[in-house]
C-alpha cells in the first residue's frame, strides 16, 4: 500500500526485496546515518513511526551548511544519503503500481474523474491515478491502426530492401548496414497513446524530451516535435502533480562515473525528460548517449520545499491557482494540511479570496480536517463528508 510520511520506513521493512537491500548493506550509510542522530537501528524502524519529512529536512540542512562552508566532503556524504533516500522512496512507490488492479474503488474513482472531465491536483509522486484514469478511457483505435499499418509497411520494405541486395550480391554484413531504417521514428509513432487519454498531455508542462509511448524500445524525441503534433494538441482535463512525479527527470551534467561532461557534450545540463514509469525505479537512470546521470524532478519532503526552484513547478503552481479560481465543486481526497504545507495553504487562500466554491466534499476519516478545508476555501455551506474512498463512491457523488 502507498506508505505515509511516519510509516514508510515500517511499510518499506515488510518488503522483501526491499528489506533485503537493508540486510545485504546496500543502504548501511543511510542506516548508520538514521541510527547517529535518531538512535534507530534496523529492528526500531521495522516496529517505530519514523517521521520521513523530518529526516528528509534534516538531511538537506547539513547537505546546505556543507555547501555555503565549501565542505566539498561534507557535501558529497549528505548528497550521496539523500541519494539513497530518494531511490528508496521512489523504488518502494514504483511496486506500489501494481495495487490499483485490484482495487474497484480506486477504479472507479478513475472512471468519475474521467466522465465529470474533473482536474486532478496531486501532491503524489506515483502514477497510480493517471495510470487507471488512462485504462477506463476508450482505446485509440486510430492511432494503434495507424500505427500497426505503418510497422507492417516498414516490415515489407525491409524484407524487399534484403532481398534485392541479396540479388546484387551483397553479404548479410553489408544488407544489415544498408536496409531500410526499421526503426525511424515517424508520425505514426509520435502520435500514438494506446488510450485516448494520454497523461502526458494532461501534466499541462512541456518536457524538453518526451519517451514515445509506443511498446518496445525507449525511443525519445524533442518535446517540441512531440507537442507540436496534430494529435498532441488536444485539449486534456488538467492534471497536475505539484510536487513531481516518477518518470520525470532532470540533466545532470555530469557522468554516471561523477565526471562532468565537457563543455561540447554537456548541451543538455538543466533540460527535462518524461519517461514512462518502470515496473521499478532504478537510481541513478541514466542517458546512455554520454552516459549522463539524469536526477528525479520532485519536491523531497523537505519542511521547506523549493517550489521555485525549477520552471517546471513555477507552471504546475501556476497552472493549479487557474483550475482553483474556476472550480465550483471541490473534493479534497486525504490531505491533512499541514501546518508545513504553508504554499499550499497560501494556494487555496488566494484561490479562494473572491472566488467562492458551490459545494465541498472532504474524504478522510479524520473530521478534524473538515474546519480547517473550510476555512483554507473561505467556504460557508454544509461539508459532505465520507471516511473513505469506497463511501465517497457508494454515494454515487
Amino acid at each position: 500500500m502507498p506508505p505515509l510520511a511516519h510509516d514508510f520506513f515500517r511499510q518499506v521493512l515488510r518488503h522483501p526485496r526491499l528489506a533485503e537491500d537493508f540486510k545485504q548493506g546496500q543502504l548501511s550509510p543511510l542506516l548508520d546515518y538514521i541510527f547517529r542522530y535518531w538512535r534507530l537501528d534496523l529492528s526500531q524502524l521495522e516496529t517505530n513511526n519514523f517521521d520521513l519529512e523530518e529526516c528528509y529536512t534534516f538531511i538537506e540542512l547539513q547537505r546546505r551548511e556543507s555547501y555555503f562552508k565549501g565542505d566539498s566532503d561534507g557535501l558529497a556524504q549528505m548528497s550521496r544519503i539523500q541519494s539513497l533516500l530518494t531511490s528508496l522512496l521512489l523504488d518502494y512507490l514504483s511496486e506500489c503500481e501494481h495495487w490499483f488492479y485490484n482495487a474497484p474503488a480506486f477504479i472507479e474513482l478513475g472512471r468519475v474523474i474521467l466522465q465529470t472531465n474533473s482536474g486532478v491536483l496531486t501532491f503524489n509522486y506515483d502514477t497510480l491515478l493517471e495510470s487507471v484514469i488512462e485504462n477506463v478511457s476508450p482505446p485509440n483505435k486510430n492511432a494503434l491502426e495507424a500505427l500497426t499499418k505503418r510497422e507492417h509497411s516498414m516490415a515489407q520494405k525491409r524484407v524487399e530492401s534484403s532481398n534485392i541486395m541479396r540479388q546484387q550480391g551483397l553479404s548479410e554484413e553489408e544488407i544489415s548496414n544498408n536496409v531500410y531504417d526499421y526503426d525511424a521514428i515517424t508520425d505514426e509513432h509520435i502520435a500514438y497513446s494506446f488510450h485516448q487519454w494520454n497523461s502526458y498531455l494532461a501534466y499541462r508542462v512541456r518536457f524538453d524530451e518526451v519517451a514515445l509511448r509506443v511498446p518496445g524500445l525507449l525511443r525519445i524525441v524533442p518535446g517540441t516535435q512531440y507537442y507540436n503534433h496534430p494529435s498532441n494538441t488536444l485539449e486534456h482535463m488538467p492534471f497536475l502533480k505539484l510536487h513531481g512525479s516518477l518518470g520525470w527527470f532532470i540533466h545532470s551534467g555530469y557522468r554516471i562515473d561523477g565526471e562532468r561532461l565537457t563543455n561540447n557534450e554537456n548541451i543538455k545540463e538543466g533540460k527535462t525528460v518524461l519517461r514512462r514509469s518502470s515496473a521499478r525505479f532504478n537510481m541513478p537512470e541514466i542517458d546512455y548517449s554520454y552516459a549522463e546521470v539524469l536526477l528525479p524532478l520532485i519536491l523531497t519532503p523537505v519542511l521547506n520545499k523549493p517550489y521555485d526552484e525549477h520552471p517546471v513547478f513555477q507552471t504546475i503552481w501556476a497552472e493549479a491557482r487557474k483550475e482553483l479560481e474556476k472550480c465550483r465543486r471541490l473534493v479534497i481526497g486525504g490531505y491533512s494540511f499541514p501546518p508545513t504545507d504553508f504554499h499550499v495553504r497560501r494556494l487555496l487562500r488566494e484561490a479562494f479570496c473572491e472566488h467562492h466554491l458551490e459545494e465541498l466534499c472532504v474524504i478522510n476519516p479524520d473530521t478534524s480536517v473538515v474546519p480547517r478545508a473550510k476555512d483554507m476555501c473561505n467556504y460557508q455551506g454544509s461539508v459532505l463528508v465520507c471516511s473513505n474512498l469506497e463511501e465517497f463512491i457508494k454515494k454515487g457523488i
